[in-house]
């Protein structure tokens, strides 16, 4: 079995189960339904970004819509591995970008941070994200589709966002977007076609999932792309000044 972390600290075994049930009984079991091969429309704040030459994350073709967000602070999860670009000194990547498809049912808003965090060992080879270590700090995009239809998104990383070992690329559906807050409206997010355990995990109020455990079909489509990283120093403030937001 692959381990999962849970969310609470409980004071007995009974108040463990008794509260995880409850929790977990409250969030409906993925919806999926096939991906439709067809045009997608590409999404990106500002000018174009030219791809950097290491891609990290999961890449695979689109085969199913799974319907499963639940704003606020629903987090996803895909781990990033610097070693198999195999391109720069010390596995050393400066991230330029981070990139998601999600299908919209609705013309809508759905509002999200972006960001990079650290890698939890759980053993036997798994990793699992640790909030706690954010490498990258957030930044936030409103996510708009102009009509119905399947999106990729991609969000713009500030320079200093440099990583040298395996870490999470982190997007969390903060809240409920305008014209997104009703399961009909909601965005879905878009899967491979077989799932790779410990490789994509999902924070919600209930707790923290690997989500081939929860039933997920594959892994969702999330990926960075980036550069070798540059030997002058990040400047902090860079990412506090920077907001940058779908209109």
């Amino acid at each position: 079995m692959r381990p999962r972390a849970l969310g609470f600290a409980t004071l007995s075994l009974f108040a463990f189960l008794f509260v995880s049930t409850a929790a977990f009984a409250a969030r409906p079991a993925p919806v999926i339904t096939p991906y439709e091969l067809g045009p997608f429309e590409s999404v990106t704040p500002g000018p174009p970004l030219p791809n950097g030459p290491c891609t990290m994350g999961v890449t695979a073709a689109p085969a199913f819509i799974v319907d499963y967000l639940l704003p606020p602070n629903d987090k996803y999860f895909t781990l990033l591995d610097p070693a198999g670009c195999g391109i720069c000194p010390n596995n050393s990547i400066a991230v330029n970008a981070a990139h998601l498809l999600l299908n919209f049912p609705a013309a809508c808003t759905q509002p999200v941070t972006v960001s990079i965090v650290g890698a939890t060992d759980l053993g036997g080879g798994c990793l699992m994200p640790d909030e706690l270590n954010i490498l990258c700090p957030p930044l936030g995009y409103n996510l708009t589709a102009a009509v119905a239809g399947n999106y990729q998104f991609n969000l713009p990383i500030p320079a200093g966002c440099c990583i040298t070992k395996k870490a999470f690329l982190m997007i969390n559906f903060v809240a409920p977007g305008a014209g997104c807050s009703t399961q009909a409206t909601r965005p879905r997010l878009i899967t491979t076609g077989e799932c790779e355990p410990c490789t994509s995990w999902n924070t919600w109020a209930g707790g923290t999932d690997e989500l081939c455990d929860v039933g997920f079909p594959g892994n969702p489509v999330m990926f960075a792309d980036g550069d070798c990283c540059s030997t002058t120093p990040a400047i902090e403030s860079s990412w506090g000044s920077l907001k940058s937001l779908y209109r």
